[in-house]
């Protein structure tokens, strides 16, 4: 069983759990109204976080914490050197929260810091305003790298493990949580620190206008007044405890009535469009449907929605909602409170529901007075008293991408479902690689095979395509060469051209008509969307040339390239995206062998998909995997696999993609395979 062992939120409204928790009870919004922000002349209604009293805070964590290691991840820098003061003043205002926020939730748990620990990151754009004056002019990449923040915050506590970095829109923190969920049962972790954060910033404030989604009034879910969301900054922590039984139907032995249980959780995907709901709300009933199990609806006490307050978002839930029978049980949003806190939404929505569900009570919804979604769902406009065993947490985002996370209040002969069963037994199957596309250094190779490149050609024809040309140029060759006939490519950024075309090769035996309910999508790479971002920004840099586009906007969220694939070819499964340094700081095949033997998928779309503007690079390694027969001992099976694979591959006569293809056969999903095939010149 998962349990939540300690918490925090920094915010506008706190920078403790107890503080912000205590204000939402008295009905305190941190939302305000801004003017002329960021040299944007349209009002909006936001939350921010007091940086005057954040950098008191931080300073008192570097007193308190006398063991912080803040310049370690600079460079070779003494121990002495990285505490001065002057190498802390580097973080960034979301780092230094994160650090108060992690360091509030860890300082009684002490343990967590000394033990087998992983770090899950999840944001959405990070550091993003360090791009606004950086558009044209050389910069460092590490300034807004989503996996840099995440191994500075963590190295800052001398973490030893490398940090798993989230970035999957609006679902990120609900996604990191079950990220970490997975780390722990599958690798034995003793704990998981699950951070989410974003703030304000020019970018994000004029996206979301550029939709005209930003409401300059207080955000009303669910409402018939409704006109629109609000933005929030803030960080939320979570730090999760995998209680192991010591026989197959015993209860933990440390666990306590009244602890808080992450039973499961679901990401499935609408598979309906790359920035707009589901009319049927797909994605959204999928995922709800995945985490009621054999529950009952009268043991669920409520529904904590994403609830925006946008028009189509809440339509969309609530005919989720209705189709998964929840209609009469009470629903809430927390928006009002905070604003859309995006990737921190899933960690400190779910934290505040938790301290609700422990005072046995029901939130109401800020500014929700007249019922305004067609559908007649339950929605609480009063604190309401509820005693019962579980509540359910939804969240929605851009790329198709929906979650539902459920949560129990442990008593003494709880009882344990079937997911719960399911997911602690997990599947032992074996993975293999069915088909592999690799793109990069002016060429395409499917299964080892060059079918396009500007040197001698694998075809009997000689192809076109040049090294010389620029990324962009040789993807659209790419697209001609294929001969594909799907219009929308031209509309979207290079990353996701890239892992689209990619996608086209390696699923091209597949029906792409047909819904792919066991399908799942992980991609990854190092640079998120920047190539987007950079295009983005130049439409908001200048003050007399605004102009920012909601189709330039959308793509600067990575995992659209995972919502264009899924859009393409029905995919409604599991889909998120990683941030990572590089390939060598991944684990490919623990990512794909979790969505199969946890999660129940039986395909995985995954691989490594970058854009790298700064030097004008584009990288991809794509890969189908699918499942094996079951293993009665996978240890066993898997070494002797992977010696019989590598011992082939490391032949010097084959290259690995060649013997891929010779052998006629699918190759062993393992870490030396994927890194065999990445590698291959």
């Amino acid at each position: 069983m998962t349990a939540i062992i300690a918490d925090n939120i920094v915010s506008g409204l706190g920078f403790t759990t107890a503080e912000n928790f205590s204000y939402v009870k008295e009905g305190r919004s941190a939302l305000r109204l801004f003017t002329d922000r960021f040299g944007l002349q349209e009002p909006f209604m936001a939350s921010e976080i007091d940086e005057e009293r954040l950098e008191v805070a931080f300073e008192k964590v570097c007193d308190d914490f006398p063991d912080f290691n803040a310049g370690a991840f600079e460079g070779n820098i003494s121990r002495s050197q990285s505490n001065s003061r002057s190498t802390v003043k580097n973080y960034s205002k979301m780092e230094k929260a994160c650090i108060v926020s992690v360091w509030d939730a860890v300082r009684k748990r002490r343990e967590v810091l000394t033990g087998e620990t992983v770090f899950v990151f999840s944001t959405t754009k990070g550091n993003i305003f360090r791009l606004d004056d950086a558009v044209n002019k050389d910069f460092e990449h590490d300034k807004v790298s989503l996996s840099k923040s995440a191994e500075r915050i963590s190295s800052f506590f001398n973490l030893r493990s490398t940090p798993i970095t989230v970035s999957t829109a609006c679902i990120s923190g609900a996604s990191a949580l079950l990220a970490a969920q997975r780390e722990l049962r599958s690798r034995c972790n003793d704990f998981a620190i699950v951070v989410g954060a974003d703030m304000l910033s020019k970018f994000i404030v004029s996206g979301f206008q550029s939709f005209r989604a930003l409401s300059a009034e207080m955000c009303r879910p669910f409402d018939a007044g409704r006109s629109g969301l609000n933005i929030g900054e803030a960080v939320a922590t979570i730090i999760l405890k995998e209680k192991r039984r010591t026989r197959f139907n015993d209860a933990p032995s440390d666990l306590v009535t009244g602890d808080i249980i992450l039973d499961c959780g679901a990401v499935r995907n609408d598979a309906n469009h790359i920035s707009g709901p589901s009319r049927t709300g797909e994605g959204s009933y999928l995922a709800l449907r995945e985490v009621l199990g054999d529950i009952r609806m009268e043991e669920i006490a409520f529904v904590n929605a994403h609830g925006t307050a946008t028009p189509y978002n809440d339509e969309m839930e609530a005919v989720a909602l209705t189709r998964a029978g929840l209609q009469d049980v009470p629903v809430n949003s927390l928006k009002g409170y905070y604003g859309h806190t995006l990737g921190a939404a899933g960690i400190l929505e779910s934290i505040i529901s938790v301290q609700a569900f422990r005072e046995e009570m029901i939130l109401p919804t800020m500014g929700y007075e007249t019922h305004g979604v067609e559908l007649p769902l339950n929605v609480v406009a009063q604190t309401e008293a509820c005693r019962k065993p579980y509540f359910i947490k939804m969240l929605s985002g851009f790329g198709g991408c929906n979650v539902a996370l459920r949560f129990s209040k442990y008593v003494k002969g709880h009882r344990e479902s079937t997911e719960q069963r399911d997911a602690r037994k997990s599947r032992q199957l074996i993975s293999y690689v069915k088909s592999c596309c690799r793109i990069r250094n002016g060429e395409v190779r499917l299964d080892g095979k060059k079918i396009f490149g500007s040197t001698e050609s694998a075809t009997e024809s000689p192809t076109e395509g040049s090294t010389e040309s620029t990324p962009l140029e040789f993807l659209t060759a790419i697209y001609e060469h294929l001969g594909i006939d799907y219009r929308k490519f031209f509309k979207m950024d290079m990353l996701s051209k890239l892992g689209f075309l990619a996608s086209e090769l390696v699923l091209r035996n597949i029906d792409r008509d047909s819904p792919k309910h066991d399908m799942a999508i992980a991609l990854f790479n190092t640079h998120s969307s920047l190539e987007a971002d950079s295009n983005f920004v130049r439409t908001v840099k200048d003050a007399d040339n605004y102009f920012p586009s909601p189709s330039e906007f959308v793509y600067t969220l990575p995992n659209i390239v995972i919502g264009e694939i899924a859009l393409r070819n029905k995919i409604h499964g599991e889909t998120v995206f990683y941030c990572s340094r590089s390939l060598a700081y991944i684990n490919i095949p623990d990512i794909a062998g979790n969505l199969i033997n946890f999660v129940g998928m039986n395909r995985v779309l995954t691989g490594w998909v970058d854009v790298d503007p700064i030097n004008n690079n584009i990288d991809c390694l794509m890969l189908l995997v699918e499942t094996g027969k079951e293993a009665a001992n996978k240890a066993a099976v898997v070494a002797k696999a992977r010696k019989k694979t590598v011992a082939a591959v490391d032949k010097e006569a084959e290259k690995p993609e060649d013997f891929f293809l010779r052998k006629g056969q699918r190759i062993q999903l393992t870490t030396s395979n994927i890194r065999s095939l990445y590698f291959e010149k």
